[in-house]
């Protein structure tokens, strides 16, 4: 089979554009060309063939066959299982050695306990002294430590065996079970007319390829700056690996007709009945693809390996560091941590694509964010979490029940709530506090603010939001007291 090579790889939401390049020493006259053993996700008619030399060829044609494998053996799980019998030989070399370690370590114990027995006994009829009895013994200690120090070395070169045999099995099981058993095999006809080397190129589309946008943010409170890294996150499992290939991303739709569409005339009339289910003109069509309209490719800068057994490969796209503008935000009655919220400004020449974002604190995982796709220039919001630098606690001081009303037909229930925050970092914040009281929905029902800390005003929701600095290493105390007042003889839902 000839060596033919993947040399570039356009992967697109849902499927991949490859790009084979074998290059020959070709004679004159007719010549077979063939690319054998491809995916059977290869879509036949995106086929095409391009040829590059010094030299004249003419293209004459290409058959294409799928042909049946009841079991295919290609090269690299060959290789695997060679590996494997290599790895498992030498375990069984090391479970000998052990076997003997054993062996040797009973048969020092036997010898130590007769040699022992004999020497206390030579020593009570006076054959024997004291120096030998010490010299036997630290022979015994000398030969045990030895021994022992074997051992462990045996352990753990069986333990790292034991791990490379693990990944390698897994390895072949993944290679076995993706490997197509249909193939599609490619003859190119070609009529050369210079002898001369020819790179000969073959494309095509194959489905069960896709990836998608994802991002780290990386926070650094102390510069104000966010390292922001773009990744694309490519998965294939066409059982095909592309080894060392130029990667191109991109969010176009190859399956969408490239033609020219036309608008069709609209028409509109009056029906003797309305149709209540029809509130407004459909659209005939809407083609658009996931990234919101946005046609871009991006280039990966250094060649990549993806398997073609499933497994995702982050590739990246850019890696950048953006200032930001941080905001924090408490809603005790929700929470007791404060919540980071970034201002960030897509400074890059392309968009952001809508994407999972995993935060990163210091260099430890916070947790995930999600952005939606920002142009180029574009401000945006970015959740990153909580800092643990604040410390909120929400206390109900009081809760008091009492009669209103001159015959004491009203029943009144006033809460008083006090919010404290603690603010350990080294510097001033200001922060957003959001609290509510009830929203009445019945005219009997009366919601009265007693006493807040500055007199900030609910709104429609009941919602009171604070904006307050938390001086640094100091506590920020906010109250609120609100009453709930209604007829005694009316059972109210919904409170506290």
């Amino acid at each position: 089979m000839n060596k033919n090579k993947i040399v570039e790889v356009i992967v697109y939401p849902d499927r991949a554009f490859v790009t084979r390049l074998l290059q020959l020493k070709l004679t004159k006259g007719k010549q077979n060309i063939q690319f054998e053993e491809l995916p059977p996700c290869l879509i036949k008619d995106s086929i095409n063939v391009k040829i590059e030399s010094k030299g004249l060829a003419k293209f004459e044609g290409i058959d294409i066959k799928e042909e049946y494998f009841e079991d295919i053996k290609n090269e690299e799980i060959k290789k695997i299982e060679d590996d494997l019998k290599i790895l498992k030989d030498e375990a069984k070399k090391i479970d000998t050695a052990a076997a003997g370690l054993k062996d040797s370590n009973e048969f020092l114990n036997k010898i130590k306990l007769l040699k022992t027995d004999t020497l206390f006994k030579e020593y009570y009829l006076g054959y024997s002294n004291i120096e030998e009895i010490e010299k036997n013994i630290n022979f015994f200690k000398d030969n045990k430590v030895n021994l022992i120090n074997e051992e462990i070395k045996l352990i753990k070169k069986k333990y790292d065996l034991n791990k490379k045999i693990k990944a390698l099995t897994a390895e072949l099981n993944n290679k076995i079970n993706s490997k197509y058993q249909t193939v599609i095999n490619i003859n190119v006809s070609l009529d050369i007319i210079d002898e001369e080397t020819y790179n000969i190129y073959l494309s095509y589309l194959e489905t069960n390829a896709e990836w998608k946008p994802v991002y780290d943010a990386r926070v650094d409170f102390k510069k104000e700056k966010i390292n922001f890294i773009y990744y694309g996150m490519v998965k294939q499992f066409t059982g095909e690996d592309w080894k060392d290939a130029g990667i191109y991303l991109s969010t176009s739709n190859p399956a969408v007709s490239a033609y020219i569409p036309e608008l069709t005339p609209y028409f509109l009339n009056l029906s003797e009945y309305p149709d209540p289910g029809q509130s407004q003109a459909q659209p005939i069509s809407n083609q658009n693809n996931q990234s919101g309209g946005f046609n871009i490719t991006f280039k990966i800068s250094k060649k990549e390996t993806v398997n073609g057994t499933g497994n995702e490969k982050k590739v990246l796209i850019a890696d950048i560091k953006l200032p930001v503008t941080f905001e924090y935000r408490s809603i005790p009655k929700l929470s007791e941590n404060v919540f980071v919220n970034g201002l960030l400004e897509n400074s890059l020449e392309y968009p952001f694509l809508s994407g999972n974002v995993k935060i990163f604190h210091d260099g430890s995982y916070i947790g995930d964010s999600f952005i939606k796709n920002i142009v180029p220039n574009e401000i945006f919001n970015l959740s990153l979490g909580t800092d643990d630098n604040f410390k909120v606690k929400r206390e109900l001081i009081n809760r008091f029940k009492s009669k209103k009303g001159l015959t004491g037909n009203n029943i009144k229930y006033e809460y008083h709530y006090r919010i404290t925050i603690n603010n350990y970092k080294k510097s001033d914040n200001e922060i957003s506090v959001t609290e509510e009281i009830p929203v009445s929905k019945n005219r009997e029902i009366k919601i009265k603010i007693e006493s807040v800390t500055d007199k900030i005003e609910p709104d429609e929701f009941g919602k009171l939001t604070w904006k307050k600095t938390a001086a640094s290493s100091s506590k920020l105390i906010l109250e609120l007291i609100f009453s709930i007042e209604y007829p005694n003889n009316k059972v109210i839902t919904g409170i506290e």
